[in-house]
C-alpha cells in the first residue's frame, strides 16, 4: 500500500475549516450550508480527506463548472496550508434525499 501523504498534515478540524471557508466562498450563493470532512483512504491506499457539502433546502442552484472550480479551489487552499491530501467532494443537494 502506498502513502504518498506526508505525516506534517495538517489537523483535521483546521481542514474543515479551509474546505467551509472556500465552499462557502464559490458555492454560498448556490446554497451551501456546511461541509462534513473526515480522513480516508483511495483505492490505492493514500490518504484523502471524504468531503461532503451540504445545500440548504430550496436554495440549490449548484453549476457543474462552479462545483469543479470549488474542488481545485479547496484543493489549491489545502496544499497552501501543508495538507497534501487530496479533497473528494460529494454534494449532498435536498432533491436527492427526496428521492
Amino acid at each position: 500500500m502506498s502513502d504518498m501523504s506526508n505525516d506534517t498534515n495538517i489537523e483535521l478540524s483546521e481542514a474543515k475549516r479551509i474546505v467551509e471557508g472556500v465552499l462557502r466562498e464559490r458555492l454560498g450563493s448556490a446554497g451551501f450550508a456546511r461541509a462534513m470532512v473526515t480522513e480516508g483512504r483511495d483505492l490505492d491506499g493514500n490518504r484523502i480527506l471524504k468531503i461532503r457539502s451540504v445545500f440548504k433546502k430550496g436554495k440549490t442552484s449548484l453549476r457543474g463548472l462552479d462545483s469543479i472550480k470549488a474542488i481545485h479551489e479547496v484543493r489549491r487552499a489545502l496544499l497552501k496550508a501543508g495538507d497534501d491530501r487530496f479533497p473528494r467532494i460529494v454534494h449532498e443537494l435536498p432533491e436527492d434525499k427526496a428521492a
